[in-house]
């Protein structure tokens, strides 16, 4: 692989939440989290967002360092079940089902 292609090459880990429709949907009622989600305003994981990766939808962050621990997947975890939290939907957040996968992003 020449120089030129590796600095055009780019991996990332993504963690974050299966977003179900049914999650999808309170949320999109929920005035509180589209408050929070768009200003993320004094947010520990400022870039959370939505994304689609083989055909599902997620609810996190792609982390920026090439190292990443698992204490700061489970904080991730917890702050991401807090802020749904705070926003008092009917799902049950503690049975949310969290991944971390790689994504590769070429310029």
């Amino acid at each position: 692989m020449t120089n030129e292609l590796q600095e055009r090459i780019r991996v990332k880990m993504f963690a974050g939440c299966l977003l179900t429709s049914d999650l999808q949907y309170q949320l999109n009622k929920s005035h509180a989290w589209k408050e929070w989600f768009l200003t993320q305003e004094s947010s520990e994981f400022p870039n959370v967002q939505e994304i689609q990766f083989k055909g599902k939808s997620y609810l996190g962050t792609f982390f920026d360092e090439e190292n990443i621990t698992i204490s700061q997947i489970q904080d991730l975890q917890n702050f991401i079940k807090s802020k749904l939290s705070d926003c008092e939907l009917e799902t049950n957040i503690d049975k949310l089902k969290f991944f971390v996968f790689s994504q590769v992003f070429i310029s």
